[in-house]
């Protein structure tokens, strides 16, 4: 799953985060008998976007994290990093273009049944990938866009270590695609 890889590779390599519980960053729940502290994620939902009847490469992520500690401080100062590594956060990471991260709200730290320190936050991540339909299916040049249908139509295909170019032999189009993004198109 795209989202869970892009949030584990960002939350993973941020070196204040990291700093304080390596690499104990699981999906969804601690493991028995957990070192602390640690961090949970957890993806609420995903929805991908479509306009005007296409499916649009935009994907909706809400997602929960939990900080947890020995100590109200030792969990409150988790969250502080995950607030710090996903605040505002825009780039690429993974190959994935995140457009943008919304802190949404979080609990103070409070002793849960096991004696465990533990902040709930809840976050909206918005990325931009290939829809699944799109990552097996055949693209097609269309007014300038790359678009994908689900029918072939005679191509060629050039790809390289990170690039791949595309080229519509009925329209003599094409299009340059880097990194996961469509970065030039000639027609």
């Amino acid at each position: 799953m795209i989202p869970s890889e892009v949030l584990f590779s960002r939350l993973s390599g941020y070196a204040g985060l990291s700093a304080l519980i390596g690499s104990r960053i699981y999906p969804d729940q601690l493991p028995q008998r957990p070192v602390l502290p640690a961090s949970t994620y957890k993806i609420r939902d995903e929805e991908w976007l479509h306009t005007g009847g296409i499916d649009s490469t935009l994907i909706a992520v809400v997602l929960q994290i939990r900080s947890f500690g020995r100590t109200y401080s030792e969990a409150e100062g988790v969250g502080l990093q995950v607030l710090a590594a996903l605040q505002r956060w825009r780039g690429t990471e993974i190959g994935v273009t995140v457009q943008g991260t919304f802190f949404e709200n979080q609990s103070d730290p409070y002793m849960s049944t096991t004696g465990i320190y533990v902040q709930d936050q809840e976050w909206r991540l918005w990325l931009e990938e290939l829809s699944p339909v799109a990552r097996i299916v055949f693209p097609q040049i269309v007014a300038g866009r790359l678009q994908f249908w689900d029918a072939p139509t005679p191509y060629g295909l050039s790809v390289s270590a990170n690039r791949m170019i595309v080229t519509d032999t009925q329209s003599d189009g094409s299009a340059v695609v880097q990194a996961g993004r469509m970065t030039r198109v000639r027609t």
